[in-house]
């Protein structure tokens, strides 16, 4: 007796399809990150070498034989202190958006003032018989703290500065445009100031 055998028609394995879109979406994700680290990566070299070249601007300046002078603005401001960043939580779960520590990224400095400087730092650094001494030496910086009304002016400080513009519009910035910064100028700043010694001053 002949038999006959019929065999199913082989079905498409859907699984196969679904796996192949899912590699297809990972991988797309994982270059758009890769492409977004580089375009981050490209913002923070371009600030890394403005601190630079500020800081080559101000070691220039504080190695004059003459005493540089101070920019338009004046000196340096004055910090009293450092106002903690809150500790608060990222609704979305990760990183933080405070971290509640000292001395870290997210703290806001406290403005001071001349006054304030020197009447807790300058007024206190010795008695009356200290300063008379200091008050017979010519042209002395220290005694020059006391009687001036911003100290820092005579502090002796050499300074630089640099700073350039990024133009987000560029297709170089497309993915930080799109995904996580877009102004409305179209543009960024960076900038850094230094403040140094006068090396060639009373130091």
């Amino acid at each position: 007796m002949t038999g006959v055998v019929y065999r199913r028609p082989m079905q498409p394995d859907v699984r196969s399809g679904q796996s192949m879109v899912e590699l297809l979406v990972g991988m797309v994700a994982v270059l758009a990150l890769c492409a977004g680290l580089l375009e981050v990566t490209s913002i923070a070299r371009r600030h890394t070498d403005i601190m630079v070249q500020a800081r080559q601007a101000a070691g220039i300046t504080a190695l004059w034989d003459i005493e540089p002078p101070l920019p338009a603005g004046g000196g340096p401001e004055y910090i009293e202190d450092w106002q903690t960043g809150p500790a608060i939580s990222n609704p979305g779960g990760g990183t933080k958006l405070g971290d509640g520590k000292r001395m870290t990224r997210d703290d806001v400095s406290i403005d001071g003032s001349s006054a304030e400087f020197t009447s807790r730092v300058v007024s206190r650094a010795g008695g009356a018989e200290e300063w008379d001494l200091m008050d017979r030496i010519p042209d002395n910086r220290t005694a020059q703290l006391r009687s001036s009304v911003n100290p820092s002016d005579v502090f002796g400080l050499a300074y630089g500065a640099a700073e350039t513009d990024i133009d987000l519009t560029s297709p170089e910035y497309s993915l930080i445009r799109k995904l996580l910064y877009s102004p409305s100028s179209g543009e960024i700043n960076l900038r850094s100031d230094v403040w140094m010694t006068w090396t060639k001053g009373i130091y």
